[in-house]
């Protein structure tokens, strides 16, 4: 069962794969650790690009059946950053 920590997990493959392989590697691995209760929540973060524009896509699951998907643009200015749902 999960304490609480907020754990980095990564992905590393001997073979070289594509991209879509490895991100349903993640999905998979998601999906596994919710079901056997090693995490309460599971987040990927996928660095995109939407009409030019910089953004980050968010696969998150809390069930172990179904990742939940949300797109945020991202513009970095002097001070902060400005993210936006689309």
């Amino acid at each position: 069962m999960s304490n609480g920590e907020i754990i980095p997990v990564g992905v590393y493959v001997e073979i070289y794969t594509t991209f879509q392989e490895l991100i349903e590697l993640l999905e998979k691995t998601a999906i596994d650790e919710v079901k056997k209760d090693n995490a309460i929540w599971f987040a990927i973060g996928i660095d995109v690009n939407v009409d030019s524009k910089d953004a980050l896509m968010l696969k998150l699951t809390n069930d172990g059946k179904d990742l939940y998907q949300g797109i945020y643009r991202y513009v970095f200015t002097d001070k902060n950053i400005i993210i936006e749902s689309i």
